[in-house]
């Protein structure tokens, strides 16, 4: 199950699994994905208990990390260039069908599934070290050398240099104004 691990309460000790998270591993993604039915049954009923997704109302802790963990999965998976068949599969996933189930209802083996699966997870984990990387890179809290360039399609703002965008002279920086990806 990779990083994730079923908390155990009464355990004893000042942190948990959960906050050892990260998005930067396939296998993590992966197991996010797979057990985000668990999750959400706990999910459903604090939510209609507290009328509010943040209160805990004896809910443990941990779920608090666990749901912000998910929100940003979430925002990774909108994010990231994924097609519609890999979208699906997700969503598929995340309520519990196995790859065999999810196979039989659009026309292919559990193991081609399988596969898209670990693209789509492959392209999350992609598009969360480049959020992170231009997080580094234009937050001021790391001093990094270069100039950075706006893509004017996704609005991105990346490393101004021939790795993420077109050469063209007719502008006066001399790249494409939009990045290689919108390209």
């Amino acid at each position: 199950m990779g990083a994730v691990h079923q908390e155990t309460l009464g355990q004893n000790r000042n942190c948990h699994e959960w906050e050892a998270l990260s998005l930067s591993e396939i296998n993590t993604i992966k197991s996010l994905i797979i057990n985000r039915i668990e999750f959400d049954k706990f999910y459903e009923v604090k939510l209609y208990e507290t009328q509010s997704v943040f209160s805990t109302n004896g809910v443990p802790q941990f779920y608090e990390i666990i749901e912000v963990t998910y929100l940003d999965l979430e925002r990774l998976i909108k994010n990231a260039r994924l097609s519609d068949q890999q979208r699906m599969i997700i969503k598929y996933v995340m309520r519990g069908y196995d790859y065999g189930w999810i196979g039989d209802k659009i026309g292919c083996t559990a193991l081609n599934i399988e596969n898209i699966f670990d693209t789509a997870c492959e392209k999350i984990k992609e598009q969360n070290d480049f959020e992170w990387q231009e997080w580094i890179e234009t937050s001021g809290q790391i001093k990094v050398e270069g100039e950075y360039k706006q893509c004017s399609k996704c609005q991105r703002w990346l490393k101004a240099n021939e790795e993420n965008f077109s050469p063209d002279k007719r502008n006066k920086d001399g790249f494409h104004s939009f990045c290689r990806q919108c390209r």
